[in-house]
């Protein structure tokens, strides 16, 4: 299930830790996990992830892809740069550079990342259990480990106030994207 309704910019293998921004440009997992995540890198290395673009005409709510459990969130500020396809081919390192929610979920084959990436004029990430997370103010980390939030798969569990991008990651093997003919692969 798609986490929201907006366009597949990118999806593929994380290849040595480097996810593909565009043809061509790459930027790091380490750096759009932040050292927040740390202990969890590892686990997507060599993973798969999914680039979603929400364009500002897009409904701009953000759902679970399957069902899980709330480990933690981080909120890191950053920039504010467009998202769209201009950007994405011409600003380096652009979603490790943007702000952006990164949230740890441990689903029933294992964890996953969904990470909510802010734009120009998005004005404000807003998740459930954070509520919304005001601009650029400065690292806030939210740990619920020990405590029983759990989403179903298509519950929504946040919003942008305008069109933005949200990033998926699996482990390795976790994920099983579909080819053009039907086949998994």
């Amino acid at each position: 299930l798609s986490p929201v309704s907006g366009v597949v910019c990118q999806f593929g293998k994380i290849e040595s830790g480097k996810i593909l921004q565009t043809k061509g440009h790459f930027f790091s997992l380490e750096e759009l996990l932040t050292s927040y995540l740390q202990s969890h890198f590892s686990q997507f290395v060599d993973g798969d992830f999914i680039n979603l673009y929400l364009s500002p005409a897009d409904y701009r709510r953000v759902h679970m892809p399957t069902a899980g459990k709330l480990i933690n969130a981080i909120y890191v500020p950053g920039k504010l740069f467009p998202v769209n396809c201009w950007a994405a081919e011409n600003i380096p390192n652009l979603f490790s550079q943007n702000e952006r929610l990164v949230i740890l979920f441990e689903g029933e084959s294992g964890p996953f990342v969904m990470v909510m990436v802010g734009a120009m004029m998005v004005s404000g990430i807003c998740a459930k259990f954070t509520g919304v997370v005001k601009t650029n103010s400065g690292i806030q980390e939210f740990n619920y480990q020990n405590l029983p939030i759990i989403y179903e798969q298509g519950a929504e569990i946040g919003h942008f106030q305008f069109g933005s991008t949200v990033i998926m990651l699996f482990p390795k093997d976790e994920l099983m994207l579909i080819d053009n003919l039907g086949t998994g692969k």
